[in-house]
């Protein structure tokens, strides 16, 4: 085994066998050999794209003894990286150790925004809502800053959302502001009231409501 936390899941021989793997399985990372006995590497890759199969972005690494063939391949979203023929087992080691880390730091942060949003939707908020999503990238931002009690939301949380969304910070809290006010007037009273307990005397304010979500998802 190359690395002790990563195992081979299936090995394909022919392209036809791939594509059939590729459409029943959920492989974490994909070795192509873009030189098979049926069919090119390329066909492989055009059947993940026309088939929407988003689980393997960023996930496939391609092999060849002519790799510079296909560097037009570099900006392919399903394409993590590329090495050449013969294999340097140390340097694909290394590939997969630094691909396993960002896949589980993938995992970790989807996870963490749905137990995010699942506080958010026992609250009555409407995740479709533009400033639902806004305040769940707030919580997450705190969240994995490690510093959940000393914020300040206007100076260093609204900016890095806004930032990131291509927006500004106005259109930020604006939509925050709406989305809460729409949870506040269609959530049963007592379930705020359970929820927030002392903080509720009337709509709980952007910080409340992002301490509290805090203190739920920690528990």
């Amino acid at each position: 085994n190359l690395i002790s936390n990563i195992k081979v899941s299936n090995i394909s021989f022919t392209g036809k066998e791939a594509l059939r793997i590729l459409s029943t399985s959920n492989i974490d990372i994909i070795l192509l050999d873009m030189i098979l006995p049926d069919m090119s590497g390329l066909q492989i890759l055009e059947f993940i794209e026309e088939n929407n199969l988003n689980k393997y972005l960023n996930s496939t690494i391609i092999i060849s003894s002519n790799i510079h063939l296909y560097s037009h391949l570099i900006n392919n979203p399903y394409i993590c990286t590329s090495i050449s023929k013969p294999i340097n087992w140390n340097i694909l080691k290394d590939i997969l150790s630094h691909l396993i880390e960002e896949k589980n730091e993938a995992y970790n942060n989807n996870n963490l925004k749905c137990k995010i949003n699942k506080e958010l939707n026992y609250l009555n908020y409407n995740l479709a809502h533009v400033g639902t999503h806004y305040l769940c990238d707030c919580i997450y931002e705190i969240y994995i800053s490690h510093n959940k009690n000393t914020f300040n939301l206007s100076k260093n949380i609204y900016p890095i959302i806004a930032k990131k969304n291509n927006t500004n910070v106005t259109n930020i809290k604006c939509n925050i502001f709406q989305a809460s006010v729409n949870s506040y007037y269609e959530c049963d009273e007592n379930r705020m009231q359970n929820y927030f307990g002392k903080k509720f005397y009337s709509k709980p304010k952007t910080k409340d409501i992002i301490y509290t979500v805090l203190e739920h998802i920690t528990i």
